[in-house]
């Protein structure tokens, strides 16, 4: 077991990309109003540029993370070397939950709004700052949730050397990969509406 604050820590890192992430492709098609009523492209490029300084941060918040560990004398196993492969469903799943978040913010100016508060309730049922609860309902809903296996996974990997949960990464991943291509369908979808509703 890590330190509470390295514990902590990395789980804010890996939500943070993922909050990061979805807020960002939330406004992608309001701010970028003037290119989407003008010109004719693939308004999808505008998603996927809205993450990129998420990317950009992630290396820097990762490293804030290496020197927690050095400063409590923790040396990860060599299956730390596998933690960056969680960043391809992780991407996928904020991507796909990115897509839906900017059409309806485009088309319900107010869920822009809201989204912090969706959010923050989102990270309290996801074990960012605290252990993976273990009563019912609890339980359920975190078996349930990609995120928690993607968080905990990061933390085996990064202190353990091995899966508690290989079957909920497993999951994980391809809850992210259903997830990002229905918000990929349903944002093509939408796509023509976009520029009249804007």
């Amino acid at each position: 077991s890590m330190p509470y604050p390295a514990y902590a820590l990395l789980g804010l890192v890996i939500w943070q990309f993922f909050a990061g992430s979805v807020s960002a492709a939330a406004g992608s098609l309001i701010k970028g109003e003037a290119l989407v009523t003008k010109l004719s492209f693939p308004r999808e490029a505008l998603v996927l540029a809205s993450i990129g300084q998420q990317l950009f941060e992630l290396p820097i918040r990762l490293l804030l993370v290496a020197l927690m560990f050095g400063w409590f004398g923790i040396v990860p196993p060599p299956t730390v070397l596998l933690a960056p492969l969680l960043l391809v469903p992780l991407l996928l799943l904020s991507l796909g939950i990115g897509f839906m978040a900017a059409i309806a913010n485009s088309l319900l100016r107010d869920l822009g709004e809201s989204l912090p508060f969706v959010l923050l309730v989102a990270m309290l049922l996801t074990p960012v700052v605290y252990p993976p609860p273990t009563s019912w309902p609890w339980a359920l809903l975190n078996e349930l949730n990609p995120l928690s296996a993607l968080i905990g996974s990061a933390r085996d990997w990064a202190t353990d050397g091995y899966l508690s949960r290989p079957y909920g990464l497993v999951a994980a991943c391809l809850i992210s990969l259903l997830i990002f291509l229905a918000g990929w369908r349903v944002f093509h979808l939408a796509e023509s509406y976009i520029a009249e509703r804007i």
